[in-house]
């Protein structure tokens, strides 16, 4: 299949979350069983992280589509996501840390949270749009 077939279409938001569930459960079983198979550190972890931005971009791509929204807003995920390592290795939120990074680490992750509950919440189109048919129900 190519990529171009997979980036057309549109997705209803049932199907969205639940693809973006399955993707999240199967890369947590991966790098949970990485971890126990070859107790790697978690700097090795990128790579998984690397592979979980792809089909996230495409899912959130459909999802767009069916908001009659353009795909090219996708890319902004990984610019949210790109302030996860400094949020979970704590040096975002260090004593030493300048006042302005954790203000801007906060409201990309405030920013992050409104994008992913509009796209959760918000109905599609009803009908035809520019990215084709409506989703199946």
């Amino acid at each position: 299949m190519k990529l171009k077939n997979l980036l057309q279409g549109r997705l209803g938001r049932l199907r969205y979350f639940s693809y973006l569930f399955i993707t999240a459960a199967i890369f947590s079983l991966l790098i949970i069983a990485y971890r126990n198979i070859f107790a790697a550190p978690y700097n090795e972890y990128l790579f998984f992280i690397g592979l979980f931005f792809l089909p996230i971009i495409i899912l959130t791509i459909r999802r767009l589509h069916d908001l009659n929204l353009n795909g090219w807003w996708a890319l902004l995920i990984p610019v949210s996501w790109a302030t996860l390592p400094a949020m979970f290795m704590g040096f975002a939120f260090s004593p030493s840390t300048p006042f302005f990074v954790e203000v801007v680490v906060r409201l990309v992750y405030v920013l992050t949270a409104v994008s992913f509950s509009f796209l959760f919440l918000w109905k599609g189109t009803s009908g035809s749009n520019r990215f084709g048919e409506a989703p199946l129900r």
